[in-house]
């Protein structure tokens, strides 16, 4: 492998430039509306919390579900479609050629407006109580039809910036013909394929089936129907939201180590396979419908467990990262290479959290995934607390990880001792 190669595979050229300041706008912008959205978002659920504890009373005009709503559509559907495209911004000026091309910046302003727009609308009507309907927001949950409008713009929003991000790639391709692609750009480009593929059927949803019905244009909808369009999409959107972080263990970490990623096409070869199997398998969440052939259901149990392959791929070649680095450090014995690991590093501590909190959560999916153990859990907490330990826990930690990597980058400083122990004072509590 040649010096530039494994520059780009272990991440180097991700702090190599500076960032150019337009670039630098756009992609702060989009962190903004996130961190924004993980604050209302988290007050509501804290909020959920103490009132479905009976610890507290809340006022009049404030209910559990439409608090349930604010905490599910801002931290599910806005803070990890904004932060996902500013951290896949960030990356590829990074990789490729220093700076997003100018067009596409333009574009993805568009898009960033229509995001931004579409969540006021959504959130304007879940405050007032018009639109809760939970995350899911299917039928026969009725909402409010600018709410539908707004998840509409937000959708459409982000295939603009799925654009943005493929423009990117394909002027890299032009410019460099015969060249591996950089892992980070490959990647990326990977996640809006996936991305925009699962979109589609959702945004199918809102536009043929639920923004008619909400505007009386129609009288009734194919409740099954919406059912099985949005679990199309619902399941791709958790891998959506993980394959982002994916990119921080395989690219950034490795960089902050000081060291080199094990291999480069394993990774790819995961992110293929995910494509591969995450896109499909949404029917298991309706295991329980009873308007879905067994046959569709046992097939859909299949290719969830094949969803295996890639996480355990991604396992072997983290560790084995890890170990190589520890051992080309010095290390002797079976675990000597733990010990030259940076764990006093938030930049690396808080997505180790991460990995490890998600053993338990990909766990917890492989029992919801058997039918006859989903039988045992439908419907109870055991299903919320899957839902968290991969979104809240792994997913939010590793993107934190991404802001402590990202941001310092983007204001050419460095992160201060002081702020790296608050950031792992965060990650423990």
């Amino acid at each position: 492998m040649s010096e530039s190669t494994t520059a780009r595979e272990t991440g180097d050229t991700l702090a190599k430039h500076r960032f150019d300041p337009r670039d630098r706008h756009l992609i702060l912008a989009h962190v903004g509306i996130a961190v924004g959205a993980l604050l209302i978002g988290a007050v509501a659920g804290l909020l959920q919390v103490v009132e479905r504890a009976g610890w507290v009373q809340l006022p009049g005009g404030i209910n559990y579900y439409q608090m349930l709503t604010v905490h599910g559509v801002l931290l599910a559907l806005v803070f990890t479609t904004f932060f996902i495209f500013a951290y896949l911004y960030a990356g590829l000026a990074r990789t490729l050629d220093g700076q997003l091309i100018q067009s596409s910046r333009t574009l993805a302003w568009i898009g960033y407006g229509m995001m931004t727009l579409g969540t006021v609308l959504a959130l304007v009507h879940i405050l007032t109580n018009d639109a809760s309907v939970l995350y899911t927001f299917y039928p026969p949950l009725h909402a409010a039809p600018w709410f539908y409008v707004g998840l509409a713009l937000l959708v459409v929003g982000s295939w603009l910036a799925s654009v943005v991000v493929i423009l990117n790639y394909i002027r890299w391709r032009k410019k460099n013909k015969g060249e591996h692609s950089p892992l980070f750009a490959y990647m990326a480009l990977a996640i809006v394929i996936l991305w925009l593929h699962a979109s589609l059927f959702v945004a199918i949803e809102v536009v043929v089936q639920l923004i008619p019905w909400a505007f009386g244009w129609v009288d009734r909808v194919n409740v099954s129907l919406s059912r099985t369009l949005f679990w199309y999409f619902g399941h791709a959107l958790v891998y959506f939201w993980l394959l982002p972080a994916y990119i921080y263990w395989y690219v950034n970490i490795p960089q902050i180590i000081g060291g080199k990623i094990f291999s480069s096409s394993l990774p790819r070869l995961t992110f293929i396979l995910f494509i591969l199997f995450s896109i499909p398998v949404g029917l298991h969440h309706q295991l329980n419908d009873p308007g879905v052939e067994s046959f569709w259901k046992y097939l859909q149990v299949t290719l969830t467990m094949a969803v295996v392959v890639p996480t355990l791929i991604t396992a072997f070649s983290i560790l084995a990262t890890f170990e190589m680095t520890g051992r080309d450090k010095g290390a002797k014995g079976l675990f000597g290479w733990v010990k030259k690991l940076p764990w006093k590093d938030v930049r690396f501590f808080t997505p180790f959290v991460a990995m490890a909190i998600f053993i338990v959560g990909g766990a917890g999916g492989v029992v919801q995934a058997s039918y006859q153990l989903n039988q045992l859990v439908h419907n109870t907490w055991f299903i919320t607390g899957h839902f968290h330990m991969t979104l809240a826990s792994t997913v939010g930690l590793t993107y934190f990880a991404a802001l402590y990597w990202m941001i310092p980058i983007m204001r050419n400083r460095k992160l201060t001792p002081g702020l790296n122990r608050l950031g792992i004072i965060q990650t423990v509590t």
